[in-house]
């Protein structure tokens, strides 16, 4: 279904994949923080059925996770996320009125915490809070009787990215496509057709084309794709953070023609005891739960505010003739994907589209 072009780069052969655990080369060996924020996305996502899609913001949980080992008075050393213009996020620390922080630590920061009766179907609260933190972007973290009585202590994360694809040759442009979901189910799908993006092809199972045009090359955004069509969920488990980070870290400088659906969607992840999700030493004692929402809204072309000069005549790739067009390698993801964004040591948003 996906179209191709044959000028991609061959990979290393079949037989690189062959251990059990993919060995990364020293100078992309992932740092601890973006290795963590990889494994909780690819948790979040291999509980997924890939019946529909699905979106999470790994980062936003670890910053809550951080925020919450801050409060207790366990001073961490974590590269924070910025706050930037196309992110907001939300996090909330919620503790039961029988709980202080004191009893943690002396180093404590109580003022963190904000208390909640968590018998009084505290859902509506947590949700306007979200809601006014997101500037309304995410209106709902919470459904009724969602949270037990029980918790003793709350993470609330969300995260909503609402951003523009921006290129310094071609820029966007919309159109309308066909996306098959699976064989013979096709709708009609409007697209991205954005021309600054490098593609990869050194994967036996996936290929991976990544874009840093989103706000100039502020934020990497990336889509994997199976080689072989409508095998996504059969082989999605296949990625680990080893994998993942190699396979984003490694595509081809080369320009190409990508197209590529406009995302909009949002994803709950529920409420899950902490301890579980993120790891033993979390609760300690005390019953901690977490719940995560995230969005992404691509709703818009970044158009160049200055007059452009003629493009230089170049050589067609196929008539020879002086041209002012340039052809590049084209591939249209025109089938369920997982996609990333990305910046530096965070991984913003993981996702699954379909």
């Amino acid at each position: 279904m996906s179209e191709k072009s044959s000028n991609l780069p061959a990979g290393p052969g079949p037989d690189f994949f062959t251990c059990p655990k993919i060995g990364v080369p020293p100078r992309m060996e992932p740092s601890p923080i973006m290795t963590r924020e990889m494994l909780l996305g690819l948790k979040l996502l291999h509980e997924q059925d890939y019946s529909k899609p699905f979106v999470v913001s790994p980062s936003s949980i670890a910053q809550v996770r951080a925020l919450y080992e801050l409060a207790r008075g366990n001073g961490v050393q974590e590269n924070q996320l910025k706050k930037e213009k196309p992110l907001i996020n939300a996090n909330l620390i919620l503790q039961a009125a029988h709980i202080f922080c004191k009893d943690d630590s002396q180093n404590a920061q109580p003022n963190i915490f904000s208390v909640v009766d968590f018998h009084n179907n505290p859902h509506v609260t947590i949700n306007e809070t979200i809601s006014s933190k997101t500037k309304f972007a995410i209106q709902k973290l919470l459904n009724q009787d969602e949270l037990k009585d029980d918790t003793d202590i709350l993470l609330a994360s969300a995260l909503f990215f609402k951003a523009a694809f921006r290129g310094k040759r071609e820029f966007p442009t919309s159109s309308r496509k066909v996306f098959y979901k699976k064989a013979g189910q096709k709708r009609q799908q409007k697209y991205w057709t954005i021309s600054n993006f490098a593609g990869t092809n050194q994967d036996p199972d996936f290929e991976v084309y990544t874009s840093n045009s989103i706000l100039g090359r502020t934020f990497k955004f990336s889509i994997i794709c199976p080689k072989k069509d409508f095998n996504l969920p059969k082989i999605a488990k296949k990625l680990d953070a080893d994998r993942l980070k190699y396979l984003l870290d490694t595509t081809e400088e080369m320009m190409m023609t990508l197209h590529i659906p406009m995302i909009q969607l949002e994803s709950k992840s529920g409420v899950r005891e902490a301890s579980q999700f993120l790891g033993d030493g979390v609760g300690d004692g005390k019953k901690v739960r977490i719940a995560h929402a995230a969005a992404v809204k691509f709703d818009k072309l970044v158009m160049p505010t200055r007059k452009t000069t003629k493009a230089r005549a170049s050589k067609s790739l196929y008539s020879g003739e002086d041209e002012t067009v340039h052809v590049y390698p084209e591939f249209t993801a025109n089938q369920p994907f997982i996609w990333t964004i990305s910046k530096g040591d965070h991984l913003i948003l993981m996702g699954y589209y379909c």
